[in-house]
């Protein structure tokens, strides 16, 4: 950051588009809480860790507009990488603490997905950006 302005325009852009990431995740956690009949209090979790990992998403995207070329390519996928592991992590936790899956499913099965599909968009995260979609 090189200065007021930035921090300003980081502080703008992650508490609009925030509110947009809070809202749309307490619909979604609400209608899939509604269908599996899961408890409120585990509802909570779920939605806070998915905000946290939105907001650390949309930190490290507003990081990685703030260069272009290949250096911006390579910041966008790694704010990719982390943010769909971050969320998807989120997901499997509150899974977990929801009672519908297992820790080792969680682990085993569905943690080398995330970690596969995760490295799959950073790399067409990269592709895109560097050539200039």
């Amino acid at each position: 950051m090189n200065g007021p302005r930035d921090a300003e325009g980081l502080i703008t852009f992650v508490l609009k588009a925030g509110a947009i990431v809070a809202a749309g995740w307490a619909l979604l956690v609400g209608i899939l809480g509604i269908a599996l009949s899961v408890p409120v209090r585990s509802l909570l979790l779920v939605w806070l860790l998915l905000v946290w990992s939105g907001l650390v998403g949309l930190t490290l995207i507003y990081w990685a507009r703030k260069t272009s070329g290949v250096p911006s390519a390579r910041r966008f996928a790694l704010a990719m990488f982390v943010s769909l592991n971050l969320t998807s992590g989120s997901i499997l936790v509150g899974a977990i603490h929801a009672g519908i899956m297992s820790r080792a499913s969680a682990l085993y099965v569905y943690g080398s997905a995330v970690l596969a599909c995760s490295l799959i968009g950073a790399a067409t995260a990269f592709e895109m950006v560097r050539r200039g979609y």
